[in-house]
């Protein structure tokens, strides 16, 4: 981080995000060394694509169907890709 400042290069991690993320329309994943470390935990930025306080106390199964590798139905609704997160 510091030679990329030196040098001014624009990069995607700072003090207080030093982790990247890859974000698509079916996930997002966290890459970072601190992540790795045991027992540090996660800050609650794991949750930019849900909420752990919305969530049911009792665990909840859903049907997702597939076809040709992509989401079309969620418990039998059809939906778009676009659409998907908005469930």
């Amino acid at each position: 981080m510091a030679y990329a400042k030196e040098n001014k290069i624009p990069i995607p991690v700072s003090i207080e995000k030093p982790y990247s993320t890859d974000r698509n329309l079916l996930h997002i994943s966290f890459e970072g060394e601190f992540l790795k470390t045991h027992g540090l935990g996660h800050g609650g930025y794991v949750y930019s694509l849900c909420s752990s306080e919305k969530a049911p106390d009792r665990p909840t199964t859903i049907e997702i169907d597939f076809e040709d590798g992509i989401p079309k139905r969620i418990d039998g609704q059809s939906l778009s890709l676009q659409n998907f997160y908005r469930i």
